[in-house]
């Protein structure tokens, strides 16, 4: 299930992951796992965050929309809130440089650990895998 993101400069990026979370509960959607997708064309430094969509994993398999391609990805975990995800992108993009790689595809950000598992941001684990080449 994905469903694509919508900017709104007044509206943080916290709330609006709760938003998506409770459209899932809301419809009754059994989810493996939550996260975000970042187009390729975005995954430039300096890096600014802008989201393509959200998606989530479904039990079933069913509203598949937003399909990882197979490949090489370079990887990092990101420790903290999702409205400082960009240094993390940051880290990860330069090192990409630094090896002598090339984004090759979009970027994917899996919750690791979230709301439904810790108590605070300051806790929360996000995995962001771009494809590489």
């Amino acid at each position: 299930l994905s469903k694509s993101f919508s900017e709104n400069p007044d509206e943080g990026l916290s709330e609006i992951t709760v938003d998506f979370e409770t459209h899932l509960r809301l419809k009754n959607i059994e989810s493996l796992g939550f996260g975000a997708r970042i187009k390729k064309e975005d995954l430039t430094l300096p890096f600014v965050y802008r989201i393509e969509n959200f998606y989530s994993s479904t039990v079933d398999g069913s509203d598949a929309e937003t399909v990882k391609p197979g490949g090489l990805y370079a990887s990092t975990c990101h420790r903290g809130g999702y409205d400082d995800l960009g240094r993390s992108y940051e880290r990860l993009l330069r090192e990409i440089e630094v090896r002598g790689l090339a984004v090759a595809g979009d970027a994917y950000e899996t919750d690791l650990l979230s709301s439904y598992m810790v108590d605070s941001e300051k806790h929360y684990l996000t995995r962001i895998s771009v494809m590489v080449e």
